[in-house]
C-alpha cells in the first residue's frame, strides 16, 4: 500500500485572560493500493474466468478537514469549550477496483459512492474538583456523509451522537492517571444501495473506555 504524505497546518490564539481560540487544518491524503493480490472463490465451472495470481489497483481518499476551536475560562475551576470540524467526504465519489486481468465475467469494480461533506459539533467542560482532580464531559454530533440510496453495510454511516466523561487525577508532581468512558449512538435508520439493490434497517451503539498514564518532566 502506498501512502501519500500530507500536511498539517494549525494556530493558537490567546484572545483574553480568559478565551483562547485555535484554527487546524488537516490536508487531504489519498491511500492507494497497487499490485493487491486478487483472490476468488468461485465454482470450478467459473475457476477459468478468474486468472490465479491476478492482481488489483485501487484507490481511497481521507478528506480534508478544517477544525475551529474556542475555550472559555469561566472561573478558576471551570473550563468550557467549543468546536467545530467541516470535514470534506466529497473527495469521496467512487470505489474502484481495477483489476490487471480481465475477462468475460470478470470486470473492473466500479462502486459509486457519492459522500457529502459534512460537520461535527463538539462541546466540553473541564472542572478542577481538586487540586490534584480535574473532571471532564462533552457531547458531540457527527453527521454521516452518506447520502440516502448510498449506504451499505461496509460503511453503515448514520448521524451519532457521542457522550463522554473521565477524570485526570494527579498522583504525584510527575504522574497522572487519566480515564475516560464514551458512549456513541447510531441514530437508527432505514436506507440501502440503489446501485444493487440491497436494502436494511441500520442501527448502532458503542461504549469505549479509555485509561492512560502519563508522566511530566
Amino acid at each position: 500500500m502506498q501512502q501519500p504524505g500530507g500536511y498539517n497546518l494549525g494556530a493558537f490564539f490567546k484572545i483574553g485572560q480568559r478565551l483562547t481560540a485555535g484554527i487546524n487544518y488537516r490536508s487531504k491524503i489519498l491511500m492507494k493500493v497497487d499490485g493487491g493480490y486478487a483472490t476468488f472463490n468461485v465454482p470450478e465451472t467459473l475457476s477459468s474466468y478468474f486468472p490465479p495470481n491476478n492482481t488489483f489497483t485501487a484507490e481511497l481518499p481521507m478528506p480534508a478537514n478544517l477544525t475551529l476551536g474556542v475555550g472559555l475560562k469561566v472561573s478558576d475551576k471551570l473550563l468550557l469549550a467549543f468546536d467545530l470540524q467541516h470535514v470534506r467526504w466529497s473527495e469521496y465519489n467512487e470505489l474502484v477496483f481495477d483489476f490487471k486481468e480481465n475477462t468475460a465475467v470478470l470486470e473492473d469494480s466500479y462502486n459509486p459512492r457519492n459522500f457529502e461533506n459534512t460537520m461535527i459539533y463538539r462541546f466540553g467542560a473541564e472542572y478542577g474538583l481538586l487540586a490534584s482532580l480535574k473532571l471532564r464531559a462533552g457531547i458531540y454530533y457527527d453527521e454521516t456523509p452518506i447520502p440516502k440510496d448510498y449506504l451499505t453495510p461496509e460503511t453503515p454511516g448514520t448521524n451519532k451522537i457521542g457522550i463522554s466523561g473521565g477524570f485526570s487525577w494527579a498522583l504525584n508532581n510527575h504522574l497522572s492517571l487519566d480515564a475516560s468512558l464514551l458512549h456513541v449512538s447510531g441514530e437508527t435508520r432505514d436506507d440501502g444501495y440503489a446501485p444493487l439493490e440491497f436494502y436494511g434497517r441500520y442501527e448502532s451503539s458503542a461504549w469505549i473506555p479509555g485509561v492512560g498514564l502519563s508522566w511530566s518532566f
